[in-house]
């Protein structure tokens, strides 16, 4: 019974044995085991088996490596396998294995067992008033680290259980996870519950890390930067340095300046002197600048005119302020930009910056060679104005032209003037001489008796409209038509000044003395005598207005006499022909007079905008009557198969841009030419011409879908009216139209824009 019992033990045993040898041998390196296995192979057969967890079991793999032998198994197995996912995997290992064995490194050496700690200087700890410490976030990170690392450390000297170290490695290895990149960990450390702590990871990504910030991007002392506002008082080679800004940036030659004139025995003496603002502080710093001019630069510096040298003036506030127009260099504008300001230190700088750099050195474009200091917006406004000439006028005698006129204006012995109105089309005819008389010496025809009849040149609408109104009987000559004009009272009726009726002025300053006076405003027309400041004056009176001599005031005689009406493009002209002929010193002064007489002159305009200005053409409904017709022609033929699809849309298409073309000439022609959006529009103080004021009051025309097509459906209604619902439905996808203006179509354009917030630098 016993032997039995014996011989049962002896089998279990053996099979327990033999179950833990087959156990035991189904274990092989590197294999994976769970927690719960894990527990149990350490109670059965903690002594003949090791495993470890983390970064300590695969250092101690990487340790048991062998390159050599494993660079030859790789290059076995490239050269005998078939299987091209196999070779391909073989490869990437080899490569990695070649690598280490050519660089002499260990693969062991890829797991930390030291951990470096950066220098104190790019962790820095500030004290704060109270004894309080403002620290850097790595200094956390590392003191995380260096804790429970000391913890591990004291657990292993006392023996703890294998469950507390096995814990204990796991929240070491995160203080080590986080301290490299805290983003990356399931949940980041903060500290005490509030922002997440910045890693190492942090401070070197992005475009405030340590590569893009520090390294790449140069910081430079004796800087600053603000927000730039304009300076309509400026020369073009000043800028405005708000006084704040100038003292910190001038700060170490003010110190000098104070030490040099006795307010301070040493510089810690000066720098308690300009703590206090003393008024010595403010004159050392204006002298300082003086000598010293400083660098503007607006990123992005796309060419050589993105960074230009200018005399400092000391202005009130904190916003830098530049010339309007240095605006174009700089591509800069006043909605909120920011320009970097440098001060040049040693002589060498000071004297490129005024020699090479300086905003007058600077007045071409690099690339074609023209102006770039142009007047624009306000200052061509205020110019237009001051220079248009509503003025009309009737010369009936050649006597009195060749008298008068300018020695430009050829005469036949035949001669006829003719008569304009400044509204209702007439005032194209005074475009077409570049005057404010209008000449018609063409002649063409004889009547019965053999009298000359006189035709007109280039302006038979006009002057048919005015005849078939007002005068119906034939006229032969100027005599007729000036007996014609009086009997009638058409001078007056018509607004039509006689040309004997002008003033005449002996010069500009008497002019501008009259018109101080109130005598005389800016569009009364004159006889100015001497068109000239310091030379003789010319055989005959000059036909102007008072406010084209004063605007001939600003310019050098050698440009002079400009007479006629003077927008963006003639500006440009002017400016131009300045540099060519005089040189860029005086060309500097012209601009700064343009830009302070533009701007003057703009605040006397009072120039406006109200909804009746905008004037909807009488032929606005034929138009576009007209083009239903023609897209509904397309459409039929479309139907019957004439037309292919595309050759349907394209030609609607057209039929919609010319009938938008149609609606843009006729509003040139409706709208009144001294009224305040004519002005803008034909001065180019304005983008886009008369474009968008056809969309004010025309219509607002073709838009493009989401892809760029163009949508053959037109919004039809303009502004003043108002748009119907489906077109504000087409009129809200953010695109751009067929013309260059903003169109829409669709709930995109209600999406897009609140999608597009988070990304930089899209385009609203």
């Amino acid at each position: 019974m016993r032997m039995s019992k014996l011989q049962e033990r002896m089998s279990d045993v053996l099979k327990a044995a033999s179950d833990a040898k087959h156990e035991l041998k189904d274990l092989h390196v590197l294999q994976f085991l769970g927690e719960n296995k894990y527990r149990e192979l350490r109670a059965k057969f903690g002594q003949v088996f090791q495993a470890d967890m983390g970064a300590e079991a695969f250092h101690k793999i990487l340790k048991s490596l062998d390159l050599d032998k494993l660079a030859e198994e790789l290059w076995a197995e490239l050269r005998n396998n078939k299987s091209k996912q196999r070779r391909k995997k073989a490869t990437k290992r080899l490569k990695v294995v070649e690598s280490l064995r050519r660089s002499h490194n260990r693969p062991e050496w890829m797991i930390l067992e030291v951990l470096p700690v950066i220098p104190p200087d790019l962790r820095p700890m500030v004290q704060l008033d109270g004894g309080r410490f403002a620290t850097s976030d790595l200094n956390d990170l590392y003191r995380r680290v260096i804790n429970r690392n000391n913890r591990l450390k004291h657990l292993l000297e006392l023996g703890a259980p294998d469950v507390i170290v096995r814990n204990e490695k796991r929240m070491l290895q995160e203080a080590v996870d986080s301290l490299v990149d805290n983003s990356q960990r399931g949940r980041a450390l903060s500290r005490r519950g509030r922002r997440e702590l910045k890693s190492l990871s942090d401070m070197l990504k992005g475009k405030k890390g340590r590569f893009r910030r520090n390294l790449l991007g140069k910081r430079v002392d004796y800087s600053g930067r603000s927000v730039i506002v304009i300076g309509p008082r400026l020369k073009l080679h000043q800028c405005g340095l708000p006084k704040t800004m100038a003292l910190e940036l001038y700060r170490p030659f003010v110190i000098s300046r104070l030490v040099a004139d006795g307010y301070a025995q040493n510089v810690k003496g000066a720098k308690r002197v300009i703590e206090r603002e003393k008024p010595e502080v403010w004159e050392a710093l204006e002298e300082v600048i003086k000598a010293r001019p400083v660098l503007l630069n607006r990123a992005p510096t796309l060419h050589r005119l993105g960074i230009q040298a200018f005399e400092p003036i000391l202005v009130e506030g904190k916003a830098i302020q530049i010339h309007p127009l240095v605006c174009s260099a700089f591509n800069a504008d006043f909605d909120g930009d920011q320009m970097a300001v440098h001060v040049p230190l040693s002589e060498n700088a000071v004297r490129e910056a005024r020699e090479l750099m300086l905003s007058t050195k600077n007045l071409l474009k690099p690339a074609d060679g023209q102006p770039i200091v142009g007047p624009a917006k306000d200052m061509v406004l205020g110019i237009y104005y001051l220079t248009m000439d509503p003025t009309v006028e009737i010369v009936a005698r050649k006597e009195d032209a060749d008298k008068y006129r300018s020695i430009d204006v050829a005469w036949d012995d035949d001669v006829l003037v003719g008569v304009a109105k400044r509204a209702n089309g007439y005032y194209w005819m005074i475009r077409n001489y570049g005057t404010n008389a209008i000449v018609f010496s063409d002649v063409t025809e004889t009547d019965e008796r053999g009298r000359t009849r006189v035709t007109r040149r280039a302006t038979d609408v006009t002057i048919d409209a005015l005849l078939a109104g007002e005068i119906d009987v034939a006229l032969f000559n100027g005599y007729e038509m000036d007996k014609l004009m009086q009997e009638r009272g058409l001078y007056d009726r018509l607004e039509i000044t006689n040309l004997h009726e002008r003033r005449l002025v002996a010069d500009i300053d008497e002019v501008e003395y009259l018109y101080r006076i109130g005598e005389v405003d800016l569009h009364t027309p004159i006889l100015l005598g001497n068109i000239y400041d310091n030379q003789p004056a010319q055989p005959r009176p000059e036909i102007t207005t008072v406010g084209r001599a004063l605007f001939n005031r600003i310019l050098p005689d050698e440009l002079r006499f400009v007479q006629k009406t003077c927008g963006k493009k003639q500006l440009q002209d002017l400016v131009a022909k300045c540099f060519q002929r005089i040189g860029s010193e005086r060309t500097t002064d012209l601009v700064d007079d343009i830009k302070n007489l533009g701007f003057f002159y703009a605040t006397v305009s009072g120039t406006t905008v109200a909804v009746s200005d905008l004037t909807v053409p009488e032929e606005r409904a034929k138009i576009l009557s007209d083009a239903d017709n023609m897209v509904q022609t397309a459409e039929r033929e479309y139907r019957r198969g004439m037309l292919s699809e595309d050759e349907r849309y394209q030609r609607t298409v057209d039929v919609w841009r010319e009938a938008k073309d149609d609606l843009e000439n006729l509003m040139k022609d409706t709208l009144d030419p001294y009224g305040p959006i004519a002005i803008m529009a034909l001065s180019g103080s304005t983008k886009g011409g008369f474009g968008p004021i056809t969309q004010l009051a025309g219509m607002r025309g073709l838009m493009s879908d989401p892809s760029g097509r163009i949508i053959d459906l037109p919004i039809r209604s303009h502004f003043r009216e108002g748009l119907n619902a489906l077109e504000y439905f087409i009129s809200t996808r953010r695109t751009q139209g067929p013309c260059g203006y903003r169109a829409a179509y669709g709930r995109r354009g209600l999406s897009d824009p609140a999608f597009g917030r988070c990304c930089a630098g899209r385009d609203r």
